[in-house]
């Protein structure tokens, strides 16, 4: 019988290395999860972001948790369909230009508009949040120039942001009933590319009132 020849067992075991080999080479590029370097769980999570809502003062007062590890499916298959591949995404995530995985943090109370969603790296560094107000919330008239120095301050104080690798590309305002103007400055990085996308970075300055 063919299984009791040598031969047999030889190919049997070139076939396992191969596969083997393959596996090593191929999975890490097609399931780029397996490439993240994780290290905040979900209580670590909570634990950062309460601190740095309290350092900050985001809203709303006396909030409830909630945390989601969320995976950019959409950017993802843009990068893996029309800017390089699954090859492309891990050397994104290598790099740290854009990660696909993220832990959002949101803080809420029932019935309030006012929240503030918190976002980390798996690792666990600061990526991002956003304080969600009610256009009716009363706020500051900024000048454009005083909004944009607050919000650039922000980046190059409390956030991993190299700003300098970033030209602003757009400068716009909206005036809420309220009469609160929200501002929004749009940078995009320079000497990076997605294919025919490219990185940016999107800075919004809301100032409101927040009773004492």
């Amino acid at each position: 019988m063919l299984m009791r020849k040598p031969i047999f067992w030889i190919m049997a075991f070139i076939l396992f290395i191969g596969g083997l080999f393959y596996s090593a080479k191929v999975f890490p590029k097609a399931f780029s999860i397996l490439n993240i370097e994780l290290k905040m769980d979900r209580d670590n999570a909570f634990s950062q972001a309460k601190m740095l809502s309290e350092s900050n003062n985001w809203g709303p007062d006396n909030y409830d948790q909630a945390a989601t590890f969320y995976h950019d499916s959409r950017t993802q298959n843009f990068v893996e369909l029309d800017a390089g591949g699954s090859e492309k995404v891990s050397i994104l995530m290598k790099n740290n230009l854009f990660h696909f995985y993220t832990w959002k943090v949101r803080h809420f109370k029932e019935k309030e508009p006012n929240e503030t969603i918190i976002t980390f790296t798996p690792s666990g560094k600061f990526y991002g949040f956003k304080e969600i107000l009610s256009e009716n919330e009363k706020g500051s008239s900024l000048s454009q120039n005083d909004a944009r120095i607050i919000a650039e301050n922000f980046v190059q104080k409390k956030s991993s942001v190299v700003l300098s690798n970033y030209k602003e590309i757009e400068a716009s305002e909206e005036i809420m009933p309220s009469k609160r103007i929200d501002h929004t400055f749009v940078y995009e990085r320079i000497g990076a590319d997605i294919g025919d996308g490219s990185f940016r970075l999107k800075l919004i300055v809301k100032t409101f009132y927040k009773n004492p």
